[in-house]
C-alpha cells in the first residue's frame, strides 16, 4: 500500500511518502532559488519519493522568516529561477508542490522592515522583542490576494500544486486558532470566521487556476491553552473541503513550543545555546549553565514517534478527501501500519530524508527497514545560521556555510 499511486486532485503520485515541506537556507540571498537548492530537490527526486513540496517559500516581505535565505514567491521575476528548480524534478518523473507561507507574528522585523503582524496584537515567546500588531480588515485582504498571486506565480513556473502552510503558528495558523485569534469581526469569532482568511484563499486560487490543487498544512493541535485541539481541527477540516482543498497534511506545535513540532529523543541544550537566537547572544557564562539546567527544566514531547496520526485519523474519518500524516514516521512497518488501519493516506517525512535522500528507495528496495536518523534535532536549530544539513548530534559550526552534498551521505555512513 505505501508504494501505491495516490490521487490528490488533478495530481498522481507515483507512492504514497511526501517530503514533507524543510526549510533548506538554500535559496540566495534575495530569496530565488539557486542551483544549489535544485540539485537538492533533484537529489530528493532520485531518491524515490512520491512528491517534494519545497521548504517555506514566502508570499510577502510583510511574511518573510528569520531563517536564512527563505524562499520567496513574492515577485513575478523570480518565476524563471523557480522554472528551472521544477524541470530539475519533473526529469526525475516526481511531482513538485510549492508551499506558500506567511510568516505572521513568528519572525521579526529585522528580516520585513516593519512589525509582525498578527490576526490580533500579540508576542510570540519566540520572540520576545517583538509584538505583533492586528491586521486591518483590508490588509487582511492583501494577504489573501498575495497568497493567489504566489499561487499563481508557482503555476507558472511549473509546480504540480500548492500547499498553504496553516500550521505551526505562522499567520494562517494563527488565524485559525481561538488562542491567537480573539476577533470579533468576519475574520473571527467562530470556526467558520476563523477559517475565513483560508477559504478566501482557495476560492480566489480557484477562480483564477481552475482545478490546481491546493493542499493545507494543518495543526490538528497546538499544545497551547485555549489553542487548537482536535475537535475544532475536525471543524476546520470539514470547512476546507468544502472550499475546495484538495488534500490535508496534518502536523501540530508553533514555533514558541520549540520541540513540540520535530520531536527530538533529547532536547539540544549545545545546539540551542550555539545557533537560536536569542541564546546565542547571552553571556558564555549564562548560556554554559544554560546546556546544564534546559534539559532539567525541559522534557521533551512525548511521544517520540507517529505523534500526528491520531489527529491525523479524526479527521480522516470526517473528510472525503486525502489526509497526509507527519511527524515522527521512521520505520516502513509504522508507516504501512497507519497506511492499513486506514488513520491516513499517505505519510510526509522531513528530518529522516535530511540525513538520507535516498530513504524512500532504500525502503522499497527491501535495502533498509527503518531511517537512520538520531532525532538529535540539531538540524532543526541551526536554521538562522546555517543551510540544512543533518549535523548527527553535534555542534561542528556556529557561523554560515554551503553544505557540500555529500553531507546526508556521511551521516548515513557514520552510523553504518
Amino acid at each position: 500500500m505505501l508504494f501505491d499511486p495516490l490521487t490528490i486532485g488533478s495530481l498522481t503520485l507515483q507512492n504514497r511518502i511526501l517530503r514533507s515541506a524543510t526549510h533548506e537556507g538554500l535559496a540566495d540571498a534575495d530569496g530565488s532559488p539557486t542551483a544549489r537548492l535544485a540539485v537538492r530537490y533533484a537529489q530528493l527526486a532520485r531518491g524515490g519519493v512520491g512528491a517534494i513540496v519545497t521548504g517555506f517559500a514566502g508570499v510577502a516581505l510583510a511574511g518573510k522568516s528569520v531563517a536564512l535565505n527563505m524562499l520567496m514567491l513574492d515577485r513575478d521575476e523570480r518565476v524563471p529561477a523557480h522554472r528551472a528548480l521544477v524541470e530539475g524534478v519533473h526529469a526525475q518523473g516526481t511531482p513538485i508542490i510549492a508551499q506558500l507561507a506567511h510568516c505572521g507574528p513568528q519572525t521579526r522585523r529585522a528580516a520585513t522592515g516593519a512589525a509582525p503582524v498578527a490576526p490580533s496584537a500579540m508576542r510570540s515567546r519566540a520572540f520576545p522583542d517583538e509584538v505583533a500588531r492586528a491586521l486591518t480588515d483590508g490588509e487582511v485582504g492583501e494577504v489573501v490576494e498575495a497568497v493567489a498571486a504566489a499561487a499563481d506565480r508557482a503555476r507558472a513556473a511549473g509546480y504540480d500544486a500548492v500547499e498553504l502552510h496553516a500550521g505551526h503558528g505562522y499567520l494562517l495558523s494563527a488565524f485559525l486558532s481561538p488562542r491567537t485569534n480573539r476577533r470579533t469581526d468576519r475574520w473571527g469569532g467562530n470556526t467558520e470566521g476563523r477559517a475565513r482568511i483560508v477559504t478566501e484563499i482557495l476560492a480566489r486560487i480557484r477562480r483564477r487556476l481552475g482545478d490546481f490543487p491546493v493542499l493545507v498544512k494543518l495543526n490538528g493541535h497546538d499544545g497551547r491553552r485555549g489553542g487548537m485541539r482536535v475537535d475544532e481541527a475536525v471543524r476546520v477540516a470539514q470547512v476546507l473541503e468544502r472550499a475546495g482543498c484538495a488534500a490535508i497534511e496534518v502536523s501540530c506545535g508553533v514555533y514558541d513550543d520549540g520541540f513540540h513540532t520535530a520531536r527530538c529523543a533529547r532536547l539540544p541544550a549545545e545546539a540551542v545555546f550555539t545557533w537560536l537566537h536569542p541564546f546565542r547572544a547571552w553571556p558564555a557564562p549564562v548560556r554554559a549553565l544554560g546546556r546544564v539546567l534546559l534539559p532539567l527544566a525541559m522534557r521533551p514531547a512525548r511521544p517520540l514517534h507517529g505523534y500526528n496520526v491520531a489527529a491525523a485519523a479524526r479527521i480522516r474519518a470526517a473528510v472525503q478527501l486525502p489526509v497526509i500524516a507527519v511527524g515522527g514516521l521512521r520505520a516502513r512497518a509504522e508507516m504501512e501500519a497507519v497506511l492499513a488501519r486506514g488513520d491516513a493516506d499517505a505519510v510526509a517525512l522531513c528530518r529522516p530524508l535530511i540525513r538520507e535522500p535516498d530513504l524512500v528507495a532504500r525502503l522499497r528496495d527491501g535495502r533498509q527497514e527503518a531511517s537512520r536518523c538520531t532525532e538529535c534535532g540539531h538540524c532543526v536549530v541551526a536554521f538562522e545560521l546555517e543551510p540544512l544539513r543533518c549535523h548527527d548530534g553535534r555542534v561542528r559550526s556556529a557561523r554560515p556555510r554551503a553544505p557540500a552534498l555529500g553531507d546526508d551521505q556521511r551521516g548515513r555512513q557514520r552510523s553504518a
